[in-house]
């Protein structure tokens, strides 16, 4: 299908970077695979061993098979992930423009299909709008600087200040231990110290809307 046709244009790339094949044979291989399979994993299995038979030569067969089992478990989970975001969004339409839209960000970021998936799901489970979850997916990712484990970390301490309507000593401190000078930003964005800063968050008085504020300042 198209959703299928895009995520193995994703992974297509990916195997061409760390195979080092050329990438003109390999789309030759990918086109006439699509001919020859009729199932998104097996369309992959066979790129995997035309791959291995045309342009890896001497490389050892159990790297190769290890590669393809894989790139095989990364298509499945791609097509559970759409899934997954047509029962979050309540739209099978939405949940497939959504997963394009995670498709182009892992694209043209450095974090992986998987990972911004898993990511974005965490983020609209608990309570981010479909329509604000890739701003809020931009913005995270710039900074966990492409680090896919600060990004999970990032994103747990944004919802919980969002679903507590402000924040609290603990989600400052979860920010401060992934390298986001939270305190600084909202210091400057609201005219105080950082000594207040960290007093009102204590006291619960500083909002998610002045988090948010501070971390686009950054």
């Amino acid at each position: 299908n198209a959703c299928g046709g895009e995520v193995m244009a994703v992974i297509a790339g990916d195997l061409v970077t760390r195979l080092g094949v050329d990438g003109r044979k390999f789309q030759s291989g990918l086109d006439k695979a699509r001919g020859d399979t009729r199932s998104f994993a097996a369309d992959v299995t066979a790129i995997v061993s035309g791959i291995a038979i045309a342009d890896i030569g001497k490389r050892a067969i159990g790297g190769v098979i290890s590669l393809g089992q894989s790139v095989v478990k990364l298509a499945a989970d791609a097509q559970t992930a759409q899934i997954t975001f047509e029962v979050l969004t309540g739209d099978a339409a939405r949940g497939a423009k959504l997963f394009k839209e995670i498709e182009k960000f892992a694209a043209r970021t450095s974090f992986d299909l998987t990972s911004a998936a898993d990511a974005t799901k965490s983020l609209l489970a608990a309570g981010v709008a479909d329509s604000e979850v890739m701003n809020t997916m931009q913005l995270l990712g710039d900074l966990a600087m492409g680090d896919a484990n600060k990004l999970g970390f990032l994103s747990k301490a944004y919802t919980d200040v969002m679903n507590k309507g402000k924040l609290q000593g603990q989600e400052l401190r979860q920010f401060a231990e992934n390298g986001v000078g939270l305190a600084r930003a909202l210091a400057d964005t609201m005219g105080i110290t950082v000594a207040e800063v960290t007093k009102l968050s204590e006291e619960g008085k500083i909002s998610f809307g002045d988090v948010q504020t501070a971390l686009s300042s950054l």
